[in-house]
């Protein structure tokens, strides 16, 4: 008989208890165990595995060794009802490698049976209707499982006072399985419990882990031996751990096996194909964090988007000098500015934290479809990097002002003659070092835009009761009654509004929070989110802010004081705003023309306005027409001549008009 004593080299435990026999006994089991609707299909399976199997998993379950990696909690506030910090994991297969080779075996030929298509294909059988609901008849296809899901398994184990609160689990997936190995008995109330909310109707599509006392808990799966507590998916599936103290433990590490299939959604390699345009700090203090304006392109011909099924953000890793990742589970994650279709650009920020020990560490930011891949991974060309400095904390003096502000601001938003608060802002707060401010709704903020370059409205911001700490949607409006931008504020977010490019204007920005209101426990207040930082961006650009370079146009580079922009062919201008009588900049021929004088003819709707002769650097000033037209495409003669060392076509640059 086997030990469930624990070890990490090894002892002799033969892998082949995982093999057809041991697929057939899970399915015999599944079928075994009744099923229960409420409050959507879930099961629990006693003797899910032979008793041979069990007991080998009992003894080559890693409980101490040090490849089970320790989490930190997750930077996204949507995760705020949740202590990760005492939980401990290793993924399979990802990670197998992180463990002994006896181990590493048996835990890979365990995934291939417990992942496997058998097993999938007995929960969809088992949960036929929740299946068809769906999926429809396309689960009749003998292909698929193998074409439309995929699993993933994670060994873990628990410390005294881990907790999640209620939760339903992300879209993508379909079925989660809780397999459970207590040390002895007595332990039942262990279990993962089902919670029902107060809030008659309310659902959660996956995202938030939300506060338990908004929930009546119900029953909990009882944490036994060789039993599996598993349910389908669904937006009212509310499940979690309410928190283990050590008497509740009872020595017990609580550990589990927690199996998904989710919907197999990964995306073509030759389908992960970006431009990330990003400049990258030189340095930061440790433990800061600030915000990375960016401009991506989709390079590929599907859609780039956040929403499932192709789950995409943008995010960034910190590595040491031997090229390992700094703390990964403590890095961020940014949603893209919006839905791209092949070819086509926006410009957003992300929010970037600095590791906490001090050091030089590489940067790499890229997009990533998450549980599937690095686009920067596939081709460095996805990203970007830099070497970046992080500095110890600046040192506070006994004079220090009383307000704590790391970055020596004494409110929200910086002094400034250009950017002010109007109504609807409540008195400024901090927590330690952080200030904010909260909202309650149609704050008011005040944009000076002087010159004519764009304008960015940056905020730092997160959900507050007003919407039930929950995902909502932020617009700015104008005084006019203009819409200028919309973002879904998901857990502490960085959003950006672009202002018209109207100079010299003052903006009257009203900012609007969808389905707030609520009332605040405790506090009279109505606190629909709260802002933690409001910044005004300028970008100076080749052209003034009503002209922006669209295709044709390669990045903003810099040459001493000149900004210039690179043109491979037809570039196009896109305007924006009537009014506007004269477009000027500056223009000089390029190596792909061989650095020799070109004709530039500029054109609307197919008509030439203008028509210059262009070699080294040369004044353009280009009169609109009276109704000014929506786009110009410039088109130089010539050109496309390929040169030594750069990959690009630079047939010619544009420079912004010195004055």
């Amino acid at each position: 008989m086997l030990s469930s004593a624990t070890h990490d080299g090894s002892n002799g435990v033969d892998a082949s208890v995982w093999d057809a026999r041991e697929a057939t006994h899970m399915r015999n089991a599944v079928f075994a165990a009744p099923m229960r609707d409420e409050p959507s299909a879930h099961t629990y399976v006693e003797n899910i595995f032979s008793p041979a199997t069990y007991a080998a998993m009992l003894e080559m379950f890693p409980t101490d060794s040090l490849a089970l990696r320790q989490w930190s909690n997750p930077g996204d506030q949507s995760l705020r009802f949740g202590n990760y910090s005492r939980r401990r994991e290793l993924q399979i297969p990802s990670e197998a490698e992180r463990l002994p080779l006896e181990q590493r075996e048996f835990w890979l030929q365990a995934a291939g049976v417990v992942c496997g298509e058998q097993f999938a294909r007995a929960l969809l059988e088992r949960f036929d209707p929740y299946a068809r609901a769906r999926f429809g008849d396309r689960i009749d296809d003998p292909s698929f499982v193998r074409d439309n899901l995929r699993g993933t398994m994670l060994l873990n184990q628990h410390e005294a006072d881990y907790y999640l609160g209620p939760h339903t689990d992300r879209g993508e997936k379909v079925f989660t399985c809780l397999f459970y190995f207590p040390e002895h008995e007595g332990l039942e109330h262990l279990g993962t419990t089902l919670y029902r909310p107060l809030e008659p109707g309310f659902t959660c599509p996956g995202v938030a882990h939300h506060d338990p006392a908004r929930f009546e808990r119900g029953e909990t799966a009882p944490y036994r031996p060789n039993s599996a507590f598993i349910f389908a998916r669904t937006d009212v599936m509310f499940h979690g751990v309410h928190p283990l103290t050590a008497d509740e433990l009872r020595g017990s590490k609580r550990r589990s096996i927690q199996m998904q299939f989710w919907v197999h959604n990964e995306r073509p390699r030759e389908e992960c194909k970006t431009t990330l345009w990003a400049s990258l700090p030189l340095t930061m203090q440790a433990s800061s964090d600030l915000s990375l304006p960016y401009n991506l392109s989709n390079d590929a011909s599907l859609l780039l988007d956040s929403e499932f099924p192709y789950t995409t953000h943008l995010g960034y890793r910190w590595l040491d000098p031997t090229g390992r990742e700094v703390e990964p589970d403590n890095r961020q994650r940014s949603p893209l500015p919006r839905a791209l279709a092949a070819g086509e650009s926006a410009t957003g920020s992300m929010r970037i934290v600095a590791p906490a020990t001090p050091g030089r560490y590489s940067l790499r930011a890229s997009v990533i479809q998450e549980g599937v891949a690095w686009f920067d991974d596939i081709d460095p060309r996805n990203g970007v990097s830099a070497t970046v400095l992080v500095q110890g904390p600046a040192r506070i003096g006994a004079s220090a002002a009383p307000l704590p502000a790391s970055d020596g601001r004494v409110d929200i938003a910086p002094q400034s003659d250009a950017l002010a608060l109007g109504d609807g802002w409540y008195p400024l707060e901090w927590e330690g070092a952080t200030l904010f401010r909260w909202v309650a709704d149609s704050a008011q903020v005040y944009v000076a835009a002087l010159r004519p370059v764009r304008h960015d409205l940056r905020l730092v911001l997160e959900p507050g009761p007003g919407v039930g700490l929950r995902p909502f949607r932020l617009t700015a409006h104008l005084s006019d009654g203009r819409e200028i931008g919309a973002a879904i504020v998901a857990g502490k977010s960085s959003v950006t509004f672009t202002l018209p490019a109207e100079s010299p204007r003052l903006f009257d920005v009203s900012l609007h929070a969808a389905g707030g209101g609520a009332a605040s426990p405790g506090d009279d207040r109505t606190l629909n989110y709260r802002v933690f930082s409001l910044d005004i961006e300028r970008t100076v650009d080749v052209f003034p802010a009503w002209a922006t370079p669209s295709a044709g146009f390669y990045p903003p580079e810099g040459e001493g004081a000149d900004l210039f922009r690179w043109v491979s062919g037809d570039a196009t201008i896109r305007l924006e705003g009537s009014g506007h009588r004269v477009l000027e900049f500056d223009a000089e021929s390029g190596p792909s023309m061989g650095s020799k004088p070109f004709r530039l003819g500029v054109f609307a709707n197919g008509v030439e306005l203008h028509n210059v002769e262009v070699g080294s650097r040369t004044r353009v000033r280009l009169p609109l027409p009276a109704a000014t037209p929506q786009s110009l495409v410039m088109r130089a003669s010539g050109g496309g001549m390929a040169i030594a060392g750069d990959p690009r076509i630079l047939n010619f640059r544009v420079f912004a008009a010195k004055t």
